[in-house]
This record gives C-alpha cells, sequence and structure tokens, in this order.
C-alpha cells in the first residue's frame, strides 16, 4: 500500500473518532448537565396548564 493512501485511512479514521467524541461529549452534557433543570421547567410548565386563566378586570 502506498503511503499516501495509509494517510488517507489515517486521516479518516482520525476525522471520524473526533466526530464521534464531539458526538458523545455533547450527548453527556445533555443528560448529566441539564437534567436537574428539567424537572423544574416541567413543574412550571405542569402548574401553568393547571391554573385558569386570568382576565384583567374581571372578578372570579
Amino acid at each position: 500500500m502506498e503511503v499516501g493512501g495509509l494517510y488517507n485511512i489515517l486521516a479518516a479514521v482520525i476525522g471520524i473518532s473526533i466526530v464521534t467524541t464531539g458526538c458523545l461529549i455533547s450527548y453527556l452534557f445533555q443528560k448529566k448537565l441539564f437534567n436537574k433543570y428539567r424537572d423544574t421547567v416541567r413543574n412550571e410548565m405542569d402548574k401553568a396548564r393547571s391554573e385558569p386563566p386570568v382576565l384583567p378586570n374581571k372578578k372570579v
């Protein structure tokens, strides 16, 4: 095999590994870093849905 062909294969392997590592890091950040905020946002959305809308100048 030529040296140029070997370098092309090596470059492809390194490129694929860099992309895979980036995707894995972003997945882990999404799962671990923002996991504590998901429940608070969900609770606030549930509270907003369960409360009736308040209209100004209208007595309930």
